[in-house]
């Protein structure tokens, strides 16, 4: 150990190659959060859950929720916009469908036949019988019922399934298309209408969040000084540990001290200097005394 420290632009050299090689990677850095990746490939629940994905589609889900507090969700100008947002994820990618209550099915007789159409037909114009008549749409099916709407009809929900699987609900794709429903949403949802979002993707991007703003809280010297804060520390300790050596001046990592120290017998306390007789030990923060002569 003597010898090392005896090298301290080595030292700092070393510490500022290993500092970089690590820091080079930080670019290629990416927090996953996805509780998924954390259960055993031959674990019998994501054995099945991943036989549902193969069968019944992506259970990657994003759960908008869309409320009004002062008005009703049956309003010409809100269904135009929830029309223009429903249009816009359906061209977004890794989308694979979505639901809301302009695109939901409505299923219907006329004569003889069942007739399946859009619960907002496609040529709506916006007047108070066609929103009359989608009021009793909505009505006249209990399944619509606190899943579409509330009951207060000031809510409306809609549910964006991702075209991923789900052990892929943190990947980066995942919360890339989290990022441009926020965004899309507030330049459409301007009037006032409050905008939730649900599902694994959420989850994830809020705990990533939460990992970085703690390590900015909880390592400032990392932030501040990035990978120079170590370096900054060897200096200090070669000037610790050579003044013990080579005797002259005591040092430490507050200050130093400006007079010779003398050594105090082994086992006896010096009332002056305030320093034990044990070889190395420090009583007091200012400075140590010398180990030679």
């Amino acid at each position: 150990m003597e010898r090392l420290y005896r090298h301290p632009r080595i030292i700092i050299a070393v510490i500022l190659l290993i500092t970089a090689a690590f820091a080079s990677q930080f670019p290629r850095m990416e927090l996953d959060n996805n509780n998924f990746r954390f259960v055993p490939e031959n674990d019998p629940s994501r054995i099945e859950t991943e036989a549902i994905d193969e069968d019944f589609g992506s259970q990657v889900i994003i759960l908008i929720g869309l409320e009004r507090p002062f008005d009703s969700i049956f309003d010409s100008d809100f269904l135009g916009r929830v029309h223009e947002f429903d249009e816009r994820l359906h061209g977004m990618d890794n989308i694979d469908t979505v639901s809301s209550i302009v695109s939901t099915d409505y299923i219907t007789s006329r004569g003889d036949s069942i007739v399946v159409e859009q619960l907002v037909p496609g040529d709506f114009a916006g007047s108070d019988e066609e929103i009359e008549a989608i009021k009793q749409r909505v009505r006249s099916w209990d399944l619509y019922d606190r899943t579409l709407i509330s009951d207060d009809e000031k809510s409306t929900q809609v549910l964006v399934s991702l075209d991923l699987k789900t052990e892929e609900a943190g990947s980066t794709e995942s919360l890339a298309v989290l990022d441009d429903i926020r965004v899309i949403s507030g330049e459409i949802f301007t009037d006032g209408t409050k905008v939730y979002l649900a599902g694994l993707p959420v989850f994830s991007s809020d705990i990533n969040s939460a990992m970085k703003k703690d390590l900015r809280t909880l390592i400032p010297p990392c932030r501040d000084y990035g990978f120079s804060y170590p370096v900054l520390l060897v200096p200090q300790i070669h000037r610790h540990r050579s003044s013990a050596f080579h005797g002259s001046y005591c040092n430490d990592l507050v200050g130093r001290c400006h007079a010779p120290v003398r050594r105090p017998p082994l086992g006896s306390f010096d009332r002056f200097t305030g320093y034990s007789g044990r070889r190395g030990k420090c009583i007091r923060n200012t400075c140590c005394y010398p180990l030679s002569g």
